[in-house]
């Protein structure tokens, strides 16, 4: 059972490594819960950019000193854990029923 949990953690926490320049305040608060402190990562910004002269065109960018690094980072044994909250608030299925209905007409 242990061993289960333990793995089961730690591909949370891979996740929120893969998942950090997507989903950048999520992974703050996974990081959070697995009992991280601090700031994990710097959030992204959209810069416009052109190449000689060309039309210019956004690409996603960041502070990268203090980032997270993509990388694997075993869990420690012993780390409390935060109980855990909702990452997303969950949608009225009249929502999706309505995206579905809007989708078909297009």
């Amino acid at each position: 059972m242990q061993t289960i949990c333990h793995v089961a953690l730690q591909l949370v926490d891979d996740g929120k490594t893969l998942l950090t320049p997507f989903l950048p305040e999520s992974s703050q608060r996974v990081y959070e819960m697995l009992g991280g402190a601090g700031t994990w990562s710097g959030k992204p910004r959209v810069d416009e950019v052109d190449e000689d002269g060309g039309p210019p065109y956004p690409v996603i960018t960041g502070d990268y000193q203090d980032a997270a690094q993509w990388e694997h980072a075993p869990i420690r044994p012993g780390t409390p854990l935060r109980p855990p909250t909702p990452l997303f608030t969950k949608l009225d299925p009249a929502l999706a029923d309505e995206e579905l209905a809007r989708l078909e007409q297009a």
